[in-house]
């Protein structure tokens, strides 16, 4: 266990590797999800630190301040703001503790507004991993979505969803106002995100792009990001997709877990190398 940031202040794991596992110069920061604590829905963030580790890269996970063991930053801002300066004291923290020159930021759902804010900006950040990220419909994904409706299969599985929602009302009403203003989310134009990744690129910042089934009514095929990004050589170079359409939202199988890690592992090498 680690304590770093104002007054150490903030509370995290930090995952080394074995003595006898490969160097690296890149280690990675695993953020938040949204109420979260550091070991992740479904202790997914301890799993993916200790795969990380097991091959080579010092993983820290952390808790934001005012969640989990970590206390409330006594600081101008919002909770956002506030995150962002975790971050930041995160990524200092794994450089001086593991000595590596490069830093990957790993993020689900929420966590990717924080990672993504950050990585547009610090050159430290060398990658980032986007899951359940941002996408954005395109003709293409609006063409595929009409060709749905021929689909019975789909159409039988909305048929029980629609009956289980009637038979449950309870666990389907709508948040309440105070928890609909807890949970809303800034979510960046296709033409400021689409910038952003440029930006990146430019810079050298890889990115890997992880979509589960959760994301179906926001992106339907794994080329939909290069019609949201374009084709140009930067791009193509520095984003990678992961599509994974049966996983959940919150990896609650073991096996779509395992997959996730390996994926990220495969990517991760590919960063390690340059």
């Amino acid at each position: 266990m680690v304590c770093f940031g104002p007054n150490g202040q903030l509370v995290g794991v930090l995952t080394e590797p074995p003595a006898d596992a490969p160097s690296r110069d890149v280690a990675i920061v695993l953020s938040n999800t949204g109420t979260n604590s550091r070991v992740g829905p479904f202790r997914l963030n301890v799993e993916l630190a200790r795969t990380f580790a097991n091959v080579g890269y010092t993983t820290l996970r952390f808790d934001r301040s005012g969640l989990g063991d970590s206390a409330r930053r006594d600081a101008p801002g919002d909770d956002h703001q506030h995150a962002l300066l975790d971050t930041q004291d995160a990524i200092e923290c794994v450089r001086q503790q593991s000595g590596a020159t490069r830093i990957v930021l790993v993020a689900l759902c929420s966590g990717v507004d924080v990672a993504y804010a950050t990585a547009r900006t610090d050159a430290r950040v060398a990658g980032a991993v986007f899951i359940d990220g941002y996408a954005y419909h395109t003709d293409g994904y609006r063409a595929r979505h009409t060709r749905r409706v021929l689909d019975v299969e789909r159409l039988k599985r909305k048929f029980r969803r629609q009956q289980h929602r009637a038979r449950h009302p309870e666990f389907f009403a709508e948040p309440s106002v105070e928890a609909s203003a807890l949970f809303t989310r800034v979510i960046p134009t296709l033409e400021t995100f689409r910038h952003d990744v440029e930006v990146m690129a430019d810079r050298g910042t890889r990115l890997l792009l992880v979509y589960t089934g959760a994301m179906g009514l926001h992106i339907n095929a794994p080329e939909q990001v290069a019609e949201m990004l374009g084709d140009g050589a930067a791009v193509t170079t520095a984003v990678s997709v992961a599509w994974m359409p049966d996983a959940d939202h919150l990896f609650m199988q073991p096996s779509r877990r395992q997959a996730l890690a390996a994926s990220v592992l495969t990517w991760l090498d590919s960063v390690s190398a340059r």
